[in-house]
């Protein structure tokens, strides 16, 4: 299972970005080909994506919070793959976001693209539309 880690620095504190994530339905204004995630509950999600013309269905189990620092999920559907998201200060009023995920691709078109690096261009895409969205939402006072 090929394994990706990302990781951007944004201009709010690491509680700030850390509650704007753990907020899974606004992902898809922040992450292209996220078309919309619908929480079931506070641990459990369902997520419709489509990249390159293939929709997915998926729903996703967060198995651990620790608030301010880390969200861990697995996928209990569709493609496998977990991962987490860490939220550490790095100075006054900012923070580095990083994102590690471990991805069975479903498919030869998937197996295909993660050989190719469109899986780990996808996340760290992501991450920047998370560092655009939340700054323009939380501008900083530094």
């Amino acid at each position: 299972m090929p394994i990706y880690d990302k990781a951007i620095e944004v201009a709010v504190p690491a509680s700030v970005a850390y509650r704007q994530w753990d907020t899974p339905e606004s992902f898809s204004r922040f992450m292209s080909g996220v078309e919309h995630v619908t929480e079931r509950d506070h641990d459990h999600s369902h997520w419709m994506t489509g990249f390159a013309g293939v929709q997915r269905e998926f729903d996703v189990e967060i198995v651990e919070r620790l608030p301010d620092e880390r969200i861990t999920w697995r996928a209990t559907s569709g493609a496998r793959h977990s991962g987490s998201v860490t939220f550490a200060e790095v100075g006054e009023g900012r923070s580095r976001v990083s994102l590690h995920m471990d991805y069975e691709p479903d498919g030869a078109l998937e197996a295909v693209g993660s050989a190719l690096g469109v899986v780990g261009a996808r996340l760290q895409s992501y991450l920047k539309g998370f560092k655009s969205y939340i700054e323009s939402d939380h501008p900083s006072t530094g």
